[in-house]
């Protein structure tokens, strides 16, 4: 599978790394489709005023927000919502690339071959 066939997902502090570093932009030209759950949108759009995701969020058209409910097998991990949706859109949609930072969400992601 080549990257521009891939399809990306990722956590609240790696949308905040990626749009601080500025290879945020990358994405749309390696991934066919980069989503966000709406549980990280609402996370990164919480932030300080200053934070960059939050001020380049909204104006980035090709990254798709995402309802994704908590899948109960998730669930009993309690990790954080952005987490938890991240890795509960990973299991419906495997064909993703998944990226996770939080210690806990990558036990869950290995344990359940995510």
């Amino acid at each position: 599978m080549s990257p521009e066939d891939e399809n990306f997902i990722c956590t609240t502090s790696r949308n905040r790394v990626l749009f601080k570093s500025k290879p945020a932009e990358l994405l749309n030209q390696l991934f066919t489709d980069s989503c966000v759950p709406m549980a990280v949108v609402t996370e990164i759009m919480s932030a300080e005023t200053s934070d960059l995701a939050k001020q380049n969020l909204p104006e980035k058209n090709w990254l798709r927000p995402v309802d994704q409910s908590i899948a109960p097998i998730i669930q009993s991990w309690n990790l954080g919502a952005g987490e938890s949706t991240v890795l509960s859109f990973a299991l419906e949609h495997p064909d993703y690339r998944t990226v996770i930072d939080d210690r806990a969400a990558r036990r869950c992601a290995l344990s359940l071959g995510i």
